[in-house]
């Protein structure tokens, strides 16, 4: 990865990074003998604790593992509408797969805090099911044996229901959240986002919800004026309907992890930019268009940047970010990501700090955790480390001056446009 940099920032930085390079090897080393030697060198005690103190100090994680399944998910179709007085995702999915053992005569969602009301093929078949709420699993019985050649859909009509707060109290909440107006906050905005990492989308749709299978989706949301749905994808249609609602429909071909799809509900204002032909935006509050244009005016610059270190052009439709409600940050759903409304600044605030690292660390992974995924979520590790480099990568390419292939000279115009304003 040092070439990636070295490549970028000049011969006199290049040499500096080598000797870094160095000094970090010699640390490396050093470090490791010193653990290696510390119960002696250190004056520790020379005996091990025993099992029982060790498991008292500090318990074991819980076990991480690939869940088998005996099928290959190929695309999820959503049709949703929502219940905002009883906090309910109301409607279908349409889930097509195909076997990946033979005679594969039933299959098991991953599917918690549901009311499932039906399942059948798409040709109308209907199946039975069981639902086990504890195991949270959906065990839908085939109407025949199925082989590897085989393709089959099947529709689950389903509400869901609100989950305990146990469940919803993750960074950024688990699973779908509603956003209301209160007696304390009358000015709360009224939106709903979902959010999938690690395994919560099986809160608000059937699915394999882990890391290891990839399938495409599509989401078809019904919600009333003048409120607007942002998903994945590409956006199919919007259609106006006569009962003073809208539904919108998005769609996604690339393969991806269940725990990417997303879907928002609000009341927003896109800040459009390009790359590439490629639509950049940026969702705001209808009252924070001009600082979501402040916040934002370096997007379309980092999927430039991100594409030419990478040598993988931004591989979607359109890149999203929308800022949302209580959100604990950001969370990189593919082509469609979730930001906290905190993101966003004035101009004076630009001045002395930036989001640009929420921006750039987010962004980043839709090439390191969307476009290539770990198996398993004990590697998320390298997810995160890659979006933590390319952010440091951007924050170099910022402020590096020109001679040392950095932007500098480009960046200072517009704040200096900025101060000129304010003054």
């Amino acid at each position: 990865m040092l070439r990636l940099v070295q490549k970028g920032i000049g011969v006199e930085n290049a040499m500096r990074l080598r000797d870094c390079e160095r000094l970090l090897t010699k640390c490396c080393l050093a470090f490791a003998l010193l653990f290696l030697f510390a119960p002696v060198g250190l004056g520790q005690p020379t005996s091990s604790p025993t099992p029982t103190a060790r498991r008292a100090g500090r318990p074991f994680p819980p076990a991480q593992y690939i869940p088998p399944h005996d099928y290959d998910q190929r695309n999820i179709k959503l049709d949703l509408r929502f219940d905002w007085e009883q906090e309910q995702a109301i409607g279908t999915a349409t889930i097509t797969l195909a076997p990946t053992v033979k005679d594969l005569r039933r299959v098991n969602f991953d599917a918690a805090f549901m009311s499932i009301s039906g399942v059948a093929l798409s040709a109308g078949t209907p199946l039975k099911f069981e639902y086990d709420a504890t195991k949270e699993k959906l065990l839908v019985m085939l109407d025949r044996a199925y082989q590897p050649s085989d393709e089959l859909t099947v529709v689950v009509s389903y509400h869901t229901n609100r989950p305990p707060p146990e469940r919803t109290s993750l960074v950024g909440g688990g699973g779908l959240n509603f956003i209301k107006p209160r007696p304390d906050d009358p000015s709360r905005p009224k939106q709903v986002w979902s959010q999938g990492e690690a395994e919560s989308n099986h809160l608000w749709f059937p699915c394999f919800d882990h890391p290891n299978d990839f399938t495409t989706s599509e989401i078809v949301a019904t919600v009333e004026k003048p409120l607007m749905v942002i998903s994945n994808g590409k956006l199919l249609s919007t259609k106006e309907n006569s009962d003073g609602t809208r539904t919108f429909d998005w769609k996604i071909d690339a393969p991806h992890a269940t725990y990417l799809t997303s879907i928002i509900v609000g009341d927003f204002v896109p800040v459009t930019g390009e790359y590439a032909g490629i639509p950049i935006m940026t969702y705001v509050y209808r009252n924070e268009v001009e600082e979501g244009e402040v916040t934002a005016a370096r997007l379309p610059e980092m999927v430039k940047f991100f594409s030419e270190k990478t040598g993988v052009k931004y591989p979607y439709a359109k890149y999203a970010q929308t800022t949302v409600r209580d959100f604990g940050g950001g969370m990189e759903n593919i082509s469609a990501t979730t930001q906290t409304d905190n993101m966003i600044h004035d101009a004076r605030t630009e001045l002395d700090s930036t989001s640009d690292s929420l921006q750039s660390h987010e962004l980043a992974h839709q090439w390191f955790g969307d476009y290539a995924t770990c198996r398993s979520w004990s590697d998320i590790w390298l997810n995160e480390s890659f979006a933590t480099y390319f952010q440091a990568m951007w924050d170099g390419h910022l402020r590096l001056p020109a001679r040392w292939g950095g932007a500098a000279h480009a960046a200072d115009v517009p704040r200096r446009r900025q101060l000129v304003a304010l003054d």
